[in-house]
C-alpha cells in the first residue's frame, strides 16, 4: 500500500484520489481491506490487521481516518472462513519446514567413534616402563611382520604375565604396553578374536583394583573401535554384561572407560547386524545379553548428578545407534532419553 499521486493504493488497484476522499465509505474501504487481505493469504503471507492502514498524506484525508477506525475496532478483516483455513495451514507448514531446517543438519547421520574421541576427553599419553617387562617388548610393526609361531609365542609371554600372581603395578603396566598395540586394524582383528580378550573379560569382571580396571576396560574398548570382525564366541563371554555392571564402580574414571568401550561395542553389534542382516535384532540382542535392563542402565546415566565426561559417551552412543535407524534406534526411544 503506498500513497501515489495523492491517491490510495489498496493491493494493486487505486482507490480515490485525497479531493474525493470524503465520499468514501467505510464499507467501501472495509470491501477493498478484505480484498487485500484475501490476496495475500493467496501469495502465502497472512497479513493479520495490516490490509489497511492510515492514509500517510499532507491532505490528512477522511479515508485514511476512516481505514484507522475500520482496522482498530476489528483487529483484523478476514474473508470466508474457508480462505482462512487454507492459509492458515500454509502458514504452519511454513513455519514447520522452518523449524525441521534448524533442528536437522546432514552431519547429524556422520558418525563418530566413541573410545578415545578427543572432542569428549582428551586422554593423557599412556605411559610404561620396557624394563618392567618380563619380555622383550615389539612395536605395532614388529609385531604385525611376526609369522604365526613367532606371534603365538610373543602372545603367550603376555598372556602368562598378566594372567600370573605378579603384583598389580606390573599387570597394569604390561596392560600400558598391550595398548600400544590396539590401534591398529589388523592387529585388533587378530587380538579381540585370541584368548587374551577372553582373560580381560575375566579380571575385569573378577578385579577390584581401579587401576588395573582402568586399563582392562581401555584396551577392550580400542579393539572393539578398530576392528572390523569380532567372533560369535565373544558374545558367549558375557561381555555387554560385565560392563553393565562394571558402571556401578564407585570411580568416575571407571565408569568413563566402560561406557565408551560399552557404547562402542553395542554400536558395533547393531551395525553389524544392520549391514549383514543373517540375524534379526532379537537373535542378536539374545546372543550378546542385550538386555532392556542393559539399555536402561545406559540411559540412566543421562540423570542429573552424574559425572559429565561420563553422560557425554552415552550420549554419543545413542547418538551413534539412532543416527543408523532401525529397531535399534528404536530401543532408546523411551521417555527417559527425550527428559
Amino acid at each position: 500500500e503506498q500513497a501515489i499521486d495523492g491517491g490510495r493504493a489498496v493491493g494493486q488497484q487505486s482507490v480515490v484520489p485525497a479531493a474525493a476522499a470524503a465520499q468514501v465509505t467505510a464499507d467501501e474501504v472495509t470491501a477493498a481491506a478484505s480484498a487485500a487481505h484475501a490476496e495475500s493469504c493467496h501469495a502465502g503471507t497472512h497479513a493479520v490487521g495490516q490490509a489497511v492502514q492510515p492514509l500517510h498524506s499532507s491532505s490528512n484525508s477522511s479515508i485514511g481516518q476512516a481505514s484507522s477506525s475500520v482496522v482498530a475496532a476489528s483487529g483484523a478483516v478476514y474473508p470466508d472462513a474457508a480462505s482462512t483455513a487454507a492459509c492458515g495451514a500454509g502458514a504452519a507448514a511454513a513455519r514447520w519446514s522452518t523449524v525441521l531446517s534448524l533442528i536437522w543438519h546432514p552431519s547429524d547421520s556422520a558418525v563418530k567413534p566413541i573410545v578415545a574421541n578427543r572432542r569428549i576427553e582428551r586422554l593423557p599419553e599412556v605411559n610404561w616402563d620396557a624394563k618392567g617387562l618380563p619380555f622383550e617388548p615389539l612395536s605395532l610393526q614388529q609385531m604385525l611382520n611376526c609369522d604365526q609361531g613367532e606371534l603365538e609365542a610373543f602372545l603367550t609371554h603376555i598372556y602368562r604375565t598378566i594372567a600370573s600372581s605378579a603384583p598389580v603395578k606390573d599387570k597394569v603396566n604390561v596392560m600400558s604396553y598391550f595398548e600400544s598395540l590396539c590401534t591398529d586394524t589388523n592387529a585388533a582383528n587378530v587380538l579381540i578374536n585370541s584368548s587374551l580378550t577372553v582373560l580381560f573379560v575375566r579380571m575385569l569382571r573378577n578385579g577390584k583394583t581401579p587401576l588395573l580396571r582402568i586399563r582392562l576396560a581401555s584396551v577392550l574398548g580400542l579393539l572393539v573401535r578398530h576392528a572390523t570382525y569380532i567372533a560369535d564366541e565373544l558374545a558367549g563371554t558375557q561381555l555387554v554384561e560385565i560392563l553393565t555392571e562394571a558402571l556401578k564402580d564407585k570411580s568416575e574414571r571407571v565408569r568413563r572407560r566402560v561406557m565408551a568401550t560399552l557404547g562402542e561395542l553395542l554400536f558395533y553389534i547393531a551395525t553389524q547386524q544392520q549391514d549383514s542382516g543373517s540375524a534379526s535384532v532379537q537373535d542378536t540382542s539374545s546372543a550378546w545379553g542385550i538386555t532392556p535392563a542393559i539399555i536402561a542402565a545406559v540411559v540412566r546415566l543421562l540423570k542429573p548428578g552424574e559425572d559429565e565426561v561420563c553422560q557425554h559417551y552415552a550420549v554419543k552412543t545413542i547418538e551413534n545407534i539412532c543416527s543408523q535407524g532401525g529397531e535399534w534406534a528404536s530401543k532408546f526411544a523411551v521417555q527417559d532419553t527425550l527428559v
